[in-house]
């Protein structure tokens, strides 16, 4: 007689059961290189450090132009650590595509991020559409090149938007200066902070996911920056968790949380980042000890 359970019992205890792996997933861990910046040692140095740290691999920061590349490619192979992802600020990829791609290829590294809108591009939905086809369009081309590009998000990114037909209309007429831009979405965010049900409805960072959601864009989310602007950094995780890939684990976030939202989402990195360390060997120590068996 087979005894199996069956109906919903079974059910429940198949996906009790799922759940259970998804918590014993193994999230690889990195370190952003930016962290490492004043650390006293050459980047194959510093590679062969974050090995011997423990971490699985690296973010770059820059462009590697003026890398030695075969020392950063041995540095990678004698320490086990791999490529991440690499930020690269948007002009610097629009003006030098062919060989930032090229060299981020050469060291085995087929992400690249943007780190940074300005607070021009997401301060109305206007200037929100724009960017958010731009990212898509840039992605669409790094696709063809066996890429994947990503948006990173910042603070104001979970803002309010002004309305186009408000003042929004008129903030996007140009480049505005970002204290301007910053005062003005602060006040806004004061009167008008949307509540966790409204991020994918009434913030940059959830209309740029719905307006690339069937395109070539996929999403880096800090979760520093989520705590910042006044979310629990899960309801964000969850929301682009379809297209996420990698978190950065900023100095002083929940890691439990955020690791538990990295197997959720079938995370592939949580990546560490202090962006001013006093002490980078301390902080790379840190960051490798909070991250240690995750």
């Amino acid at each position: 007689m087979d005894s199996s359970p069956a109906g919903p019992r079974a059910a429940a205890s198949q996906q009790s059961a799922t759940a259970a792996d998804r918590d014993q997933q193994t999230v690889r861990t990195g370190i952003q290189l930016h962290t490492l910046r004043d650390l006293d040692a050459s980047l194959p140095e510093t590679i062969r450090r974050v090995g011997e740290a423990g971490f699985d691999g690296v973010e770059f920061a820059g462009t590697l132009e003026d890398a030695d590349l075969d020392a950063v490619e041995s540095a990678m192979a004698d320490s086990g650590v791999e490529a991440a992802a690499a930020h690269v600020d948007w002009p610097t990829l629009r003006d030098d595509f062919d060989g930032v791609v090229e060299r981020y290829a050469r060291v085995g590294c087929h992400r690249l991020v943007n780190p940074h809108l300005g607070i021009d591009q997401v301060i109305s939905d206007r200037a929100v559409r724009d960017t958010a086809d731009e990212l898509a369009r840039m992605g669409a081309r790094l696709a063809n090149r066996g890429v994947e590009f990503y948006y990173h998000n910042a603070p104001h990114d979970l803002r309010p938007q002004f309305r186009d037909d408000r003042l929004g209309g008129v903030l996007s007429l140009g480049p505005i200066p970002a204290l301007v831009g910053d005062r003005a979405t602060n006040w806004l965010d004061r009167v008008a902070h949307p509540d966790p049900d409204s991020i994918a409805d009434r913030t940059a960072l959830g209309q740029i996911y719905a307006r690339t959601v069937d395109r070539s864009l996929r999403f880096e989310i800090d979760v520093g920056s989520v705590a910042m602007a006044g979310y629990r950094p899960d309801t964000v995780l969850d929301l682009v968790g379809d297209k996420l890939d990698l978190i950065h684990l900023t100095e002083g976030a929940d890691v439990e949380s955020t690791m538990q939202a990295a197997r959720r989402n079938d995370v592939e990195w949580v990546i560490y980042e202090d962006d001013h360390p006093d002490d980078p060997a301390a902080a790379l120590r840190r960051g490798a000890e909070a991250l240690a068996d995750r």
